[in-house]
């Protein structure tokens, strides 16, 4: 079976490397105004001065880097993310089990929120500065030591044997933790503004929960037929397939800065202007002073990922700080299901690993096509306001069937509905997109990323150990779902708080339905 997953994400593989690519239409000259009272000059736009991310070569033209690219490198991130997904507390549990068995104990459940949650503080502290650089030095070089961290976190648990050391394996893979707002800033750079929501979604869905679909199910099988161990040594192999494979071929989608770019021709220009001039044109085109995206143009990002500079961008505005908290509430929800599924399900309903899995990849597949194909169904029809409505509600009343699930079937139903209930994030952030200018998309993204770490860092300490309180001696057998109840009500929260959201500078609305 695992060659069978191999062969699958090896033609996966292929058929992005060959993906076609769109060309990229490069503007007709046009006129400059360089300042009062001088006349106008034309300048001839270069490639390396056009608005669009293709990079000059040569001579030639480049073409646009095709959306294949940041949704494969994430695929296999999150593959390997995955893979653990089962591992991670079948690990823990064995730690503090008689004779290494995996069974659900309090003291396992407890390490298995510490384990999460210092992996959530690095990458708190540190994402914002990885976001911050990529908008300077360009995405591709964050990606890959994203990857490479990854990698290492896990040959670190991998081979451990103290407590010490598996806590710094999992700080070193929060410290680098950044491939998802760096992979959707790619996507960012890529799309136009009334496509952004339709193809973050397609990035989510098609790398994020195939990821989960194929990881949780070949992650389950090898922690039951290999132990937990043997996983971590597929997930790191995963990660340096996909280190290695953004190494050689990922494109960058940044513009190249001012400074490599060929000098513009400028004509009409009299005697001990030209240099002038020069420097107004290249600057005209460039897009810097009017928020230009290019590397190096960034904005509000001085901060340099300084987490509280961080949060200060991404509530800089009514309209930026209501989606932000929209979206931290609903993920104050999901949280609870990341860390404490394959706990609960086993303690509640008695559960193997291989019945947990098949609920997994099943959340999985319905996340992938909710984020797929959910926003371009769902947005000429409702818009935005209400695809969101739609969203924070069914995940509200999810995690409620969830916390009082009697039986098995009722809580598979509520797990696939809160996953369906996901459609609303890349609407989301699609609007917290349009609050920022154009040369802080790495910033702002990561600025939400570094808030959701925060949001993480709380709610899998608050939850797990919630569960762990629940599950304990004398406690009753429903009380183990009290941690759903909280979800739901951070989700009706904030269903509140985007009532009272102004809608973004930039209108992405497709329909007039609201």
């Amino acid at each position: 079976r695992m060659v069978r997953l191999q062969l699958l994400a090896l033609a996966l593989t292929g058929v992005c490397v060959h993906a076609k690519h769109t060309k990229r239409q490069l503007p007709s000259p046009r006129t400059v105004h360089t300042g009062k009272g001088m006349p106008p000059s034309s300048v001839k736009i270069t490639a390396a001065h056009a608005p669009l991310k293709a990079v000059s070569r040569g001579g030639r033209v480049a073409k646009t880097p095709s959306l294949a690219w940041p949704t494969l490198i994430s695929f296999m991130y999150f593959l390997s993310i995955a893979m653990t997904a089962p591992a991670l507390p079948a690990f823990c549990n064995s730690l503090f089990s008689v004779g290494g068995l995996d069974k659900v104990n309090k003291r396992g459940v407890e390490l298995h929120g510490l384990f999460s949650s210092v992996d959530q503080l690095f990458t708190f502290l540190f994402v914002g500065l990885w976001g911050t650089l990529s908008d300077r030095v360009g995405r591709k070089p964050l990606v890959v030591m994203s990857s490479a961290g990854v990698c290492l976190g896990w040959l670190t648990v991998a081979f451990s044997s103290s407590l010490p050391m598996l806590i710094a394996g999992r700080a070193v893979d929060g410290v680098t933790s950044c491939m998802l707002p760096l992979t959707q800033s790619m996507v960012r750079d890529l799309s136009p503004p009334q496509d952004l929501g339709t193809n973050l979604g397609k990035l989510q869905g098609l790398s994020v929960g195939s990821a989960f679909i194929l990881g949780a199910m070949g992650g389950g099988l090898l922690t039951q037929k290999k132990g937990p161990r043997f996983v971590f040594k597929c997930a790191a192999a995963t990660a340096a397939f996909a280190t290695l494979l953004a190494a050689a071929a990922l494109p960058e989608t940044l513009p190249l800065p001012p400074k490599q770019a060929p000098p513009v021709s400028v004509s009409s220009s009299p005697s001990g202007k030209k240099k002038k001039w020069v420097a107004t044109a290249e600057k005209s085109a460039t897009g810097l002073g009017d928020g230009g995206g290019g590397r190096g143009q960034g904005g509000q990002s001085q901060g340099w990922g300084n987490p509280v500079a961080a949060l200060k961008l991404l509530f800089g505005s009514k309209a930026s700080a209501g989606n932000a908290v929209t979206f931290l509430c609903f993920w104050g929800g999901l949280n609870g299901i990341q860390i404490n599924l394959y706990n609960f399900a086993q303690h509640q309903f008695g559960w193997s690993k291989v019945q947990s899995v098949k609920l997994q990849a099943m959340s999985g597949l319905l996340l992938a096509l909710s984020n797929a194909a959910g926003p371009s169904q769902l947005l000429p029809r409702l818009g935005e306001k209400n695809t969101v409505r739609l969203g924070m509600l069914g995940m509200a009343a999810s995690l409620a069937c969830a916390a009082g699930a009697k039986s098995e079937n009722t809580f598979f139903a509520a797990i696939c509905g809160a996953s369906l209930a996901t459609v609303c994030l890349p609407v989301l952030i699609a609007r917290l997109s349009a609050c920022v200018g154009k040369g802080e998309g790495g910033a702002a993204l990561s600025a939400l990323e570094t808030a959701n770490t925060l949001n993480r860092v709380a709610a899998y300490a608050g939850m797990s150990r919630l569960l762990a309180w629940s599950i304990a001696d004398g406690q009753p057998k429903h009380a183990a779902g009290a941690f759903f109840a909280v979800g739901s009500l951070l989700a009706l929260c904030g269903v509140l708080v985007f009532e009272a959201t102004p809608n973004p500078p930039l209108a992405l609305d497709h329909t007039t339905a609201e």
